[in-house]
């Protein structure tokens, strides 16, 4: 009785979105709960909070599986406002996946952030960014990939400058920033064009025209392109994976003293032999027992 109701009119234009809606409103929840209570907010009720949201979302997204929502033996995909959203059992499987690491990501900040300032911002924008990636599973036109791609880059920005005081992070998050919008606008100019030869968003309409061949296939090849290399650059994919070190400048690392090698005992020969060596700055051995040049080297004359 649920999959054949989930699939009728009017409960499928939301109730099919539900595991996303969920994300959402609990990253608006812990917000409110920091706004309201900025003094008395604890980091476990917040992380409890954004663990539970995201364990409710979970288990709607599993339900759903379960009872075969979206799947042929139901009744097919569920198409939302006009085309542009589908829930099938792909799009629940990828958000099973999106809603289970959210809640590893909420218990494992716990003691990251016993110390840090900003708790309910931080769980928050893990669970937007997460809210972006159910929406772009269930994506089904190029205007709804890009505004859910956004939606999942946006918070993720500023989870990587999420140290303010550290000059690496503040850096990294810059840097992706920058990148990012270059390759945001590049994967838009891409979508106007292939709008332009197909005169459609819709993926299916795409893809038809690229099996089916238009006037303007060179333009609509180039779209393409461009929308591919604007994916590339956010996902940081092969070629455009050079940058990707940049944003983890600000991860904790081993200090370069722990990695330099022991120093051997006095009286090994590969000590002795070191010692007898000119420093890099240009000083022997003999000026740090201040023996000046004119009194330990004869006069040439």
């Amino acid at each position: 009785m649920f999959d054949v109701a989930l699939q009728a009119e009017p409960v499928a234009a939301w109730t099919a979105m539900l595991p996303a809606i969920l994300l959402g409103v609990t990253g608006l929840v812990l917000l409110g709960i920091d706004t309201l209570y900025p003094e008395e907010t604890s980091n476990a009720l917040l992380a409890v909070t954004s663990a539970a949201g995201s364990l409710l979302a979970f288990g709607v997204a599993a339900w759903f599986l379960v009872a075969g929502t979206g799947q042929e033996h139901t009744g097919g995909a569920i198409s939302l406002y006009g085309d542009t959203m589908v829930v099938d059992g792909m799009s629940l499987f990828f958000t099973l996946i999106f809603t289970v690491v959210t809640a590893m990501v909420s218990v494992a900040a716990y003691d990251y952030l016993a110390d840090q300032e900003y708790r309910a911002e931080f769980y928050s924008l893990v669970l937007f960014a997460a809210t972006g990636m159910t929406l772009m599973s269930m994506a089904n036109s190029l205007a709804t990939v890009f505004i859910s791609l956004e939606l999942a880059s946006l918070p993720s920005y500023a989870l990587v400058a999420f140290l303010k005081r550290n000059r690496g992070s503040v850096e990294s998050g810059l840097k992706y920033f920058l990148i990012g919008s270059v390759s945001s606008g590049v994967m838009l100019f891409g979508i106007s064009l292939v709008y332009a030869t197909t005169g459609s968003l819709i993926l299916g309409d795409v893809a038809s025209a690229l099996g089916e061949g238009t006037e303007m296939v060179g333009v609509l090849g180039v779209g393409v392109l461009m929308i591919a290399g604007g994916v590339a650059y956010k996902t940081a994919s092969v070629p455009f994976h050079f940058w990707a070190p940049t944003r983890t400048r600000a991860r904790p690392h081993r200090s370069r003293r722990s990695s330099r090698r022991p120093r051997r005992p006095p009286g090994s020969p590969s000590a002795s032999a070191s010692s007898s060596r000119p420093s890099r700055s240009g000083r022997s051995r003999r000026a740090s027992t201040g023996c000046s040049p004119s009194r330990c080297w004869p006069s040439s004359r």
